[in-house]
């Protein structure tokens, strides 16, 4: 429809007049027309003058935080659907207000500024993306909005104040902006060209620190020293950078953010190693919100651990399970009866490798086979890579009777963006040289090797 109200009225009406200058000069004209269509030659006209229509206000009402850093690319995929931004308009004489918007106002040149802000419309979101950016790799960055009314007149200040409490505390004002500041960070990945390959290896694991004992209640760093020969064994070496997510008594980990996680073309997460309940640091629904975003931008994930789905160790947060880990749902599987991964055979030429238990590392209390294990229901297009191999192959969970042989415990998805594998098991418990290989066919898919 149009922007401005037509009137029809033959007698009366209310019109709408031009008036962005201080003082505006007007000429209104009508003439009558008889049923034969003949038009009076000699209209009635008035002059007058109007005062400038004063513009809407506008305010930025969410975005990402200020602490925090979020993943840009250059346009939309499947996955990546931008930074979003709301706003919102002030205007008690306006029926309709439109919104237009710019990133880094003063950075783009003056002469292309006005083709930089979007077009005029009534949406009150903005989905920002890295071609709205003068500086596509520079981290630190302003969204402008601003407003117009339906008489053309549009906001210029950039902010507006009200008082705190109307009628109690009209002296105090609160001031309100028409921009938001926000930090992003290009990944390495996408960048053209990519810089060289990097991995960065997450060791969320618990630490029994004085309290270790080898081989079967390790610290820490011999963790960590374990995954370094598989590293350097593949001809990672000087190719990756170690985290070590601390924890506090309530096993509550300090996860890198996105700021650090888009430096790296794939994350490696390992949760092998628990306390004396089996609790590794906690993949909270923040951690895994950032692993989210980090693959939906086209990351490369790959995780690894012992019961690290449980509950208290990682809570379900259903868009990154069904997403990214490709995960339906899982059962418990809680006998001592894990004694290693058998690969499921997959269309590929190269098949995944299976992976025995290390006995060696194994407390005599465990009696030859790992408890606690989860099962798991693929979902989409997640495909089965490893199976449980159980101590007894007639072993089943009570309730309901389920076989526990031949459970998923492995499941990988290659996609159009993003590649994730999940394992379900402790590659530092499973046979060293079966560790190395199977990281090798993991590292393979994921195009690190």
């Amino acid at each position: 429809g149009e922007r401005y109200p037509t009137h029809q009225n033959p007698s009366r009406g209310t019109f709408i007049f031009d008036s962005q200058d201080t003082l505006n000069p007007h000429t209104f004209e009508v003439a009558a027309i008889d049923n034969n269509g003949w038009v009076d030659p000699d209209p009635a006209t008035v002059d007058f003058f109007t005062p400038k229509v004063p513009p809407p206000d506008a305010l930025v009402t969410a975005g990402p935080a200020l602490t925090d850093t979020v993943l840009i690319l250059d346009e939309f995929t499947d996955t990546y659907d931008g930074i979003q931004f709301t706003f919102q308009g002030f205007d008690p004489n306006s029926r309709t207000i439109e919104y237009s918007w710019v990133v880094d106002r003063d950075l783009w040149p003056a002469e292309s500024l006005e083709a930089k802000w979007s077009p005029f419309s009534l949406s009150t979101t903005a989905r920002i993306k890295g071609s709205d950016l003068p500086f596509h790799y520079e981290t630190n960055h302003r969204i402008y909005v601003r407003a117009r009314n339906e008489f053309g007149s549009i906001s210029t200040r950039g902010y507006f104040t009200r008082p705190v409490n109307v009628g109690t505390d009209s002296a105090r004002l609160d001031t309100f902006w028409a921009y938001r500041d926000f930090h992003t960070v290009y990944p390495n990945f996408a960048k053209i060209p990519p810089p060289p390959q990097r991995i960065l290896l997450i060791m969320n694991v618990f630490n029994w620190d004085t309290l270790a004992v080898l081989p079967y209640k390790p610290a820490r760093s011999d963790v960590k020293q374990y995954y370094i020969d598989l590293y350097n064994s593949l001809g990672l070496a000087g190719k990756y950078d170690i985290f070590d997510v601390e924890y506090n008594p309530s096993l509550t980990g300090t996860w890198p953010g996105l700021g650090l996680l888009g430096n790296y073309s794939m994350i490696h997460v390992v949760g092998d190693v628990g306390n004396e309940f089996n609790r590794v640091p906690s993949l909270a629904n923040s951690s895994q919100g950032k692993m989210q975003a980090y693959c939906y931008a086209g990351g490369k994930l790959l995780i690894n651990g012992w019961n690290l789905t449980r509950p208290d160790n990682m809570p379900s947060n259903t868009t990154f399970w069904n997403n990214i880990l490709h995960i339906l749902n899982q059962f418990p599987i809680i006998p001592a009866e894990y004694i290693g991964a058998r690969h499921q055979a997959i269309p590929d030429p190269v098949q995944y490798p299976d992976a025995p238990l290390d006995l060696a590392k194994l407390d005599t209390a465990w009696h030859g086979a790992l408890p606690a294990f989860n099962g798991y229901q693929a979902y989409g297009f997640g495909e089965i890579i490893y199976r449980y191999d159980a101590l007894h192959d007639n072993a089943v969970l009570p309730f309901p009777p389920t076989p526990i042989e031949g459970s998923v415990i492995g499941i990988r998805y290659l996609g159009l963006t993003y590649d994730s594998i999940y394992l379900g098991f402790p590659l530092y418990y499973t046979e060293q040289a079966a560790a190395l290989e199977v990281l090798r066919r993991a590292f393979q898919d994921l195009k690190h090797l």
